[in-house]
């Protein structure tokens, strides 16, 4: 059964990408997931916390595009290989209902990065894990305190909806939202000038295995 209470801070959750099913290539399946640690969840805003270390596990199978780092359709192989989040650790944003996710670094001190990243995706629902979406490949990069816009992997995205593993509606959501997105970092909005001292992880909070059942993604 999916979770609808908020998890508490220190809960320890899955965040999954979960790809919808497409005949006759796969069923529902999880694309990636990792565990994280909650610091929010209030029913607006749901911040996470991935710990340094934390174990990715991600599908394995044929892979293209300008980088070779997005699936094919059709390409997966039915299984998963595991890989480590090196670095800081990292804080997600999530405001519910809305189609990004705003991550930024913050390491053993408590000393923030000076960029952010915006991951554009599927706005997070909730499972009896943690928090299911989906990633719609294009991101922006934020630096400096002039909040100076990259946009990331927008060459890839063209080559996804060319290869039929995004649609066109979704390619055109992302890039809306990324339209809106520059603009409220423009404007230094939320959560670009929020209280990120409020979210900073406990330090003693390290990475965890993902659960038994994480790649179980159940029926929508």
């Amino acid at each position: 059964m999916t979770r609808h209470e908020p998890w508490v801070r220190g809960d320890v959750v899955v965040l999954r990408n979960v790809k919808e099913a497409d005949p006759p290539h796969h069923d529902r399946h999880v694309g990636y997931a990792h565990t994280a640690r909650v610091i929010a969840d209030d029913g607006e805003v749901v911040v996470l916390h991935q710990p340094p270390k934390t174990l990715h596990r991600e599908r394995n199978g044929e892979r293209g595009g300008p980088r070779g780092r997005n699936m094919v359709r059709g390409g997966w192989d039915g299984t998963h290989s595991e890989r480590e989040w090196r670095g800081d650790g990292v804080v997600l944003v999530h405001r519910w209902q809305q189609p990004w996710s705003v991550w930024r670094w913050v390491d053993a001190d408590g000393v923030w990065s000076s960029h952010f990243y915006v991951n554009f995706e599927r706005p997070w629902t909730r499972s009896p894990l943690g928090f299911d979406t989906e990633d719609w490949v294009l991101d922006l990069v934020i630096t400096g305190d002039e909040r100076t816009v990259t946009v990331k992997d927008a060459d890839e995205l063209e080559w996804c909806v060319a290869a039929g593993t995004i649609s066109t509606d979704v390619a055109e959501l992302a890039r809306r939202s990324a339209d809106e997105m520059t603009a409220v970092a423009d404007r230094n909005g939320w959560p670009f000038d929020a209280d990120w001292s409020a979210w900073l992880p406990d330090a003693a909070w390290d990475a965890r295995p993902l659960p038994v059942g994480w790649d179980e993604p159940g029926a929508r």
